[in-house]
């Protein structure tokens, strides 16, 4: 028994020097591991916890293979000790499907593997007793429903490096829900991870029937075997079933919600760490959860819910996340504290204000959320699934727009624009998110006459898609103003000379004043006291050199009206007789000149005399920088009466120095 005795306290002192040594000794692989994935600090399910294999050879390896070289941390158990995920789902050094192994990272005690020594089977071995004593106090009832059990397979010594023994050598091999890794789990395991624990045992046979295999305080696995009824430290492994996780969250405040409450949805934050706790199914709550108001949802606003069974206690809340259509999580919230109450009730929840239109999903349910690092696995309802269609509420207005009346239709006439200074120029748009533009929008209005018209938006169309399916368009009327035309002052104007078919100079105003008065106004007030009065009537003017629309069309419409026009052009004085019978209008003719109006109704007009008002008409030259918007604005007309009067090709393409008519 001394011997014994002195054997143990030399094996125990011997853990202790190798981990003493450890601390001071540089690991030969990198312990650092990040969370895969979209690395956000909560995620469903634990796909975050697939260990990282790499083709590796340490000096106290047998042979180069595959082995776990990176793993996430798990605190579980309700000491919230670090636990090692070293395998998942089939990959890593413990491969049993659909479970995830999780291996203590501090050892428990130390123990005989078998005090009395009667062989070195697993079933009846001391080291058994342990690891099932640990298990029964260390879990809380919820770990323990996601604890997986196993069957340990039967096995024998081996030596082979690329066979090691997997197995026990019992017979009888009940399922066990906490156990020793064997041998080969051991030797495909890194290096940096089997010498953190000092010596520890294995569940595989050694050579002899009185000794089973171990890791030596080094890291390295020793198939040959130790003494049975020598001590070593002893690490539980077990499976948790994937199904039964819920979610995987960092322990540096992986479930951040708003303040509890409809606003509570909140996106979980980037992370790069390897710490991880679990929320875990409890099957024992009956929670369900559905909306109580229907139809799509703009972000920002609520959808309303009721709820039964909610458990109610310490830490307890109504919780919800948050889904796209690709099943990412995108928000966490806890909706409702039930610390106290009722297990029923009603509650809201608030659409993210970023979010985007489309279809997404809320999952409700109960869950015992204990706070971050520190406390113990979090426990959650099954999910109740909400289906929402989100569309954000985008506003398109159209900008109200003047122009001045020259006798012709005016404004954008179901014009789609798709420039988008054009866009811009015509339409103010609110609600777009995500980058999204608006890529062309249709206007229509126009007005023939002095006054307002509706100016009305439709068929929009974005850069990302179909716009309907994104968004709930709002389309808004802006006004179509048509004013009087400002016509140019007597002695302010400028001019620009053009050349007609006789080769007369014929010179008219290019930019009129824009006057607050216009000084035609008196003219149109003479017409209509003239009209007023009935029969023949003369009207004599001796202002400016030429005559708008407007005015020869009230003339035209009064044959009984003869209007005596008399102004000085280029130094020489005209009189122009103009009877309203004789003349003859054009809508598309903005202004009447000088040398039009002596040439019909000069003292010397004769009928064959060739000069046209178009000819004759007010030209523009344009500038550097222009845009035949801009222009047409300046003129108060429309790009598509410019680019119809002067035969332009390409609306979008103008040259400086370009002589254009209007």
């Amino acid at each position: 028994m001394r011997g014994k005795i002195k054997k143990g306290i030399a094996l125990v002192l011997s853990a202790a020097l190798c981990i003493a040594t450890c601390v001071t000794t540089i690991p030969q692989l990198s312990v650092t591991a990040y969370a895969t994935g979209t690395r956000k600090a909560l995620q469903l399910g634990a796909d975050v916890l697939v260990p990282v294999m790499t083709s590796v050879e340490d000096s106290l390896d047998y042979d180069t293979k595959n082995r776990v070289t990176d793993v996430q941390y798990v605190y579980f158990d309700q000491y919230h000790k670090e636990w090692l995920a070293i395998g998942y789902d089939g990959t890593g050094a413990v491969r049993e499907s659909g479970t995830v192994t999780l291996l203590r990272r501090e050892p428990l005690y130390s123990t005989e593997y078998k005090a009395d020594a009667s062989g070195n089977s697993y079933v009846d071995s001391d080291a058994k007793s342990v690891v099932d004593a640990y298990y029964e106090s260390a879990f809380t009832t919820v770990e323990k429903s996601a604890i997986q059990p196993r069957t340990l397979a039967q096995g024998y010594y081996s030596s082979d490096y690329s066979s090691f023994c997997d197995g026990i050598v019992d017979d009888v091999n009940p399922a066990a829900n906490a156990w020793l890794l064997s041998t080969k789990e051991a030797d495909l395991i890194g290096r940096a991870y089997r010498d953190t624990a000092g010596v520890w045992w294995l569940r595989s046979p050694g050579r002899e029937d009185d000794k089973a295999a171990y890791v030596d305080g080094n890291g390295k696995v020793e198939y040959e075997g130790h003494d049975i009824y020598d001590d070593a430290y002893v690490l539980p492994a077990i499976n948790l079933d994937i199904s039964s996780i819920v979610f995987t969250s960092s322990i540096y405040g992986g479930k951040t919600s708003g303040t509890v409450g409809a606003g509570a949805l909140t996106a979980p934050a980037d992370t790069n760490t390897d710490r991880w706790q679990l929320t875990v199914l409890d099957e024992n709550r009956n929670f369900s959860a559905s909306r109580t108001d229907s139809g799509k949802v703009a972000p920002g606003n609520d959808i309303s819910i009721s709820y039964t069974g909610a458990t109610v206690g310490v830490y307890e809340y109504v919780s919800a996340i948050l889904l796209n259509s690709s099943g990412e999580l995108l928000y966490y919230g806890r909706i409702v504290d039930k610390s106290t109450g009722d297990a029923n009730g009603t509650a809201d929840i608030t659409i993210p204000a970023e979010l985007e239109g489309g279809t997404y999903k809320i999952k409700v349910f109960s869950e015992q959320y204990h706070g971050s690092y520190g406390s113990y696995t979090d426990c959650a309802s099954a999910f109740s699934t909400i289906d929402i269609v989100v569309k954000p509420t985008l506003t398109i207005t159209a900008k109200d727009k003047t122009y001045q009346y020259n006798g012709q239709m005016q404004g954008p006439a179901d014009t789609v624009y798709a420039d988008s200074d054009e866009i811009a120029d015509m339409v103010t748009v609110t609600g777009l998110k995500g980058g999204d533009t608006l890529a062309s929008i249709e206007i229509d209005g126009q007005g023939k006459e002095v006054g307002d018209y509706d100016l009305i938006p439709s068929g929009a169309t974005i850069s990302s898609g179909n716009i309907t399916d994104k968004y709930d368009v709002t389309y808004v009327k802006g006004t179509l103003h048509i004013t009087s035309p400002k016509s140019p002052a007597p002695a302010t104007h400028s001019v620009t000379t053009t050349t007609d078919r006789q080769g007369s100079n014929v010179t008219n105003n290019t930019e009129p004043e824009d006057l607050t008065t216009d000084y035609l106004d008196e003219l149109r007030a003479k017409l209509a006291a003239a009209k007023s009065l009935g029969g023949k009537q003369t009207v004599t003017w001796d202002k400016g050199t030429a005559l708008p629309y407007d005015i020869m069309k009230t003339l035209e419409d009064n044959p009984n009206i003869t209007l005596v026009f008399s102004y000085t052009y280029q130094g020489k004085n005209y009189k122009a007789t103009i009877p309203g019978r004789n003349v003859k209008t054009d809508p598309k003719i903005p202004w009447y000149g000088p040398l039009y109006l002596n040439g019909y109704f000069g003292a010397n007009a004769s009928a064959n005399v060739n000069i046209k008002p178009m000819e004759t008409g007010a030209v523009y030259t344009v500038k550097k920088g222009d845009t035949l918007g801009a222009i047409a604005r300046r003129l108060n007309t429309t790009v598509d009466y410019l680019v119809k009067v002067n035969n332009i090709a390409d609306r979008n393409k103008i040259r400086e120095g370009q002589i254009l008519k209007y």
